[in-house]
C-alpha cells in the first residue's frame, strides 16, 4: 500500500532505518533533520481517508483528538473485561478481522521503580570530601521507601466507544 507522506516521513516509512543510519553525512540524518510536527499532521489528514480501515480510523481519531482511555489497577484486568471491551470494539467500529482487534483494545503491565539502590546511586559529597549514598545521609528524603517496584496493570481502548 503507498502511503501519503512527506518527502521526509516518506524516507522513514519506506526505509529500514537504525540507530545506526544516522551518522555524520548519511541520508537518514538529512531527512531526519527535515522532519517535524507537521509532516506528521499531514500525513494523518492524508490517511484518514485511506482505505485500510485501521489506518482510517486511527487517523481520524488522532486529528480530532479522540485519544484511548486507559483503565489502570494494582490487579491484573479480569479476562471478562477485556473480552467485554473487545466485543464493543469489534461491534462499534465494525471491525471483522481480529488480527485488527489488536490496535484498538490491548493490555499490558507496567513497573516502575522510582529510585534503585545500588542501580547508579546518587551520591552525595560531604563536608569532609567523601562520598555518600543520599539515603545515608539525607532525614528529608526516603528513597528506600522510593526503591520498591510498583505495577500496574492497564486496558486500553478508544474513549469514545459507548459504555453500555
Amino acid at each position: 500500500m503507498q502511503l501519503e507522506a512527506t518527502p521526509a516521513l516518506h524516507f522513514f516509512l519506506k526505509n529500514d532505518v537504525d540507530r545506526h543510519s544516522f551518522v555524520s553525512g548519511s541520508a537518514a540524518l538529512g531527512h531526519f533533520a527535515m522532519l517535524d510536527d507537521s509532516d506528521i499532521y499531514v500525513a494523518l489528514k492524508y490517511w484518514m481517508n485511506s482505505k485500510d480501515q485501521v489506518l482510517s480510523l486511527l487517523s481520524r481519531a488522532l486529528v480530532n483528538r479522540q485519544l484511548f482511555k486507559i483503565e489502570m489497577g494494582n490487579e491484573p484486568i479480569p479476562a471478562a473485561r477485556i473480552k467485554e471491551v473487545t466485543a464493543q470494539v469489534k461491534r462499534h467500529y465494525n471491525i471483522e478481522d481480529d488480527f485488527d482487534l489488536q490496535y484498538f483494545v490491548f493490555h499490558e503491565t507496567t513497573s516502575n521503580s522510582a529510585y534503585r539502590l545500588g542501580d547508579k546511586n546518587i551520591r552525595i559529597r560531604k563536608k569532609d570530601g567523601s562520598l555518600a549514598d543520599v539515603t545515608e545521609v539525607s532525614d528529608h528524603l526516603h528513597l528506600a521507601a522510593l526503591a520498591d517496584t510498583v505495577v500496574k496493570h492497564y486496558l486500553c481502548y478508544p474513549k469514545t466507544l459507548p459504555q453500555p
